[in-house]
């Protein structure tokens, strides 16, 4: 029996607003990078025949309309019941390896998808983000996995959250919790498991972009091109979710790459100076870490 070949996928992991759509797209610059963006939507944008990235809906896309019989089941693993599944794996003494009772059909979807692609397409970039999600393809020997967790101020997080740009917005000071929550299990994963992880900070990517693509380019050993900003407003992609960078109507308009510090303004000072107390020894660690 023919041994399958592994399939290298970049897993962005974090929480939501913490800019994993830009890092998708600089990452995806390079030729050997397929993003397929936040896949585990697929059901759900397939079902609705929701928009691709690339401004087609998703049964017009070039590259998606091929899926549209795929009947693979993507599980959204962001829920209670799984989150204390990981929680007993990542803090109980006597935990075994952790199982999901509905398992995903992350290799049979992402075999397709190797198919689909040219053959110098090397890696699948994956920004789905959860820690669930990340877990799953650790434990399955079939990836070779590539973990890059993103960590952002949290403050700038919550404030994101608690815009009504996309939806109804959420409450900063619970957005605050669920932004410790999701980074300290995701930290906690990264200590007991063996997993490659590069962790990288938002801040000092949006301050000093060249340096932190460096960092980006030694850990997967591929290259960045110098003009990524143009090839990221000239690219076609077919990655799905993110936020409304990813569409390729924003895509055209990037000019730079700056850190978004609008909570600084749209948050009143006593929000501020709470949120700032409770976040300072977190971002510490996982944002401001020299």
């Amino acid at each position: 029996m023919k041994k399958e070949r592994k399939i290298k996928v970049i897993y962005i992991s974090g929480i939501g607003r913490s800019g994993s759509t830009l890092l998708d797209a600089v990452i995806s610059t390079n030729h050997k990078v397929f993003s397929v963006g936040e896949i585990y939507k697929y059901n759900y944008l397939k079902k609705e025949n929701l928009l691709c990235s690339c401004g087609k809906k998703f049964s017009e896309c070039f590259f998606w309309q091929n899926f549209l019989q795929d009947n693979s089941k993507i599980i959204n693993r962001m829920n209670i019941k799984d989150y204390l599944i990981i929680l007993n794996y990542l803090y109980n003494p006597f935990k075994e390896k952790i199982k999901f009772k509905n398992k995903s059909n992350n290799y049979k979807l992402f075999k397709r998808i190797k198919e689909s692609l040219p053959k110098n397409k090397e890696y699948i970039l994956d920004s789905s983000k959860d820690v669930a999600r990340l877990i799953e393809f650790d434990n399955d020997p079939r990836f070779n996995l590539y973990n890059i967790t993103i960590f952002r101020d949290g403050r700038a997080v919550a404030n994101s959250f608690n815009q009504k740009t996309q939806g109804p917005g959420k409450n900063y000071f619970i957005s605050i919790l669920k932004w410790i929550f999701i980074n300290s299990i995701l930290r906690r994963y990264q200590k007991i498991s063996n997993i490659k992880t590069l962790n990288v900070s938002y801040d000092y990517f949006s301050d000093n972009p060249d340096k932190e693509i460096k960092r980006i380019e030694d850990f997967l050993k591929i290259k960045i091109p110098q003009d990524y900003i143009s090839v990221i407003r000239k690219m076609n992609y077919h990655n799905i979710g993110g936020n409304r960078l990813g569409l390729k109507k924003n895509r055209r308009n990037i000019k730079e790459i700056k850190r978004d510090q609008k909570w600084e303004t749209q948050q009143n000072f006593i929000s501020k100076l709470i949120t700032t107390i409770i976040t300072w020894p977190f971002n510490k660690i996982w944002v401001y870490k020299k």
